[in-house]
């Protein structure tokens, strides 16, 4: 039959290449190699019968068959199809499988720049300096005032008092005239807070206003603390008024006024003023955010 045919074929064939000398076959892969010369990409005649005779096909129906045709012919290289990895080295197959059995295909290294990269990443841990959070948790820095924000603190040339208060309002930005205006404002709206508690005299309540500007002036111009205003100006919450005096006609020489003095704040009266100005700040933000909105909508 057919099939048995090319079994004997097949070994007929194998009996012959076996009883051939080393130097045939040498001589028969030249000539080869002369003859492929001009078919460029197609495998050899003889390879290929060769295992055409050793496979054993399959009966299959007319349409898988001619389905099995056309996945082959999809997948055969097109004639003139040249390898891209051999048109770039310029070897062959063999040239390239001996070339990378001799030096690798680049990857047998990848462990050692992989080590280097882990070892440069560890440089730049140790070369970082070492801050304050990275050995105390953030519950410790916080204990002992060591974080960012005491910090920035400790840097700003502002009573820590005042700094911590004044956290939720803006910062002021004022040219020299808005804040002489401010200023005037401020002193009114807390003086008639302070005035209904203080029962002065008439003649007393604009003196009061000027003491009650000064304490202003102190602590939102130039940063003073409450204490440090008691103690270093207290000459500005006392005021003094020259009386008259009747002459005395057995003294000429003596004095024709006397010095009376009034201290108009004390020491409760600064903190309160010092709570009051807190409560005037956000006064102030919300009527321009007021005013803000009123402009937007027209």
């Amino acid at each position: 039959s057919k099939f048995k045919r090319l079994k004997r074929g097949h070994r007929e064939d194998r009996d012959r290449n076996e009883a051939r000398g080393i130097d045939d076959i040498f001589s028969d892969d030249e000539e080869m190699a002369d003859t492929d010369g001009r078919t460029y990409g197609r495998e050899p005649r003889a390879y290929a019968d060769e295992f055409a005779d050793f496979i054993e096909e399959d009966e299959f129906p007319d349409e898988e068959r001619e389905a099995m045709r056309d996945a082959a012919e999809v997948r055969r290289p097109g004639r003139g199809y040249v390898d891209p990895l051999r048109m770039q080295s310029g070897l062959d197959e063999s040239a390239q499988e001996d070339m990378m059995a001799a030096f690798g295909d680049g990857t047998e290294y990848d462990w050692a720049l992989q080590l280097q990269e882990e070892g440069d990443e560890n440089q730049e841990g140790l070369d970082k300096p070492l801050e304050l959070k990275d050995v105390f948790e953030p519950s410790q820095l916080a204990d002992r005032m060591l974080t960012e924000a005491d910090n920035i603190i400790r840097n700003t040339d502002v009573p820590e008092r005042y700094q911590i208060a004044r956290q939720p309002f803006r910062e002021m930005e004022l040219s020299d005239e808005e804040m002489n205006a401010r200023m005037q404002e401020e002193t009114h709206w807390i003086s008639n807070f302070l005035l209904p508690k203080k029962r002065l005299d008439r003649d007393l309540v604009e003196p009061f206003r000027e003491v009650v500007g000064h304490v202003l002036r102190f602590m939102n111009v130039e940063e003073l603390e409450i204490p440090f205003i008691l103690h270093n100006r207290k000459d500005y919450l006392i005021h003094e008024e020259r009386v008259p005096l009747s002459p005395n006609p057995n003294d000429p020489d003596a004095p024709q006024h006397e010095i009376k003095a009034s201290r108009l704040l004390q020491n409760s009266d600064l903190w309160e003023i010092y709570e009051l100005d807190l409560k005037y700040r956000a006064f102030v933000e919300k009527r321009e955010a007021l005013s803000r909105s009123i402009e937007s909508i027209r």
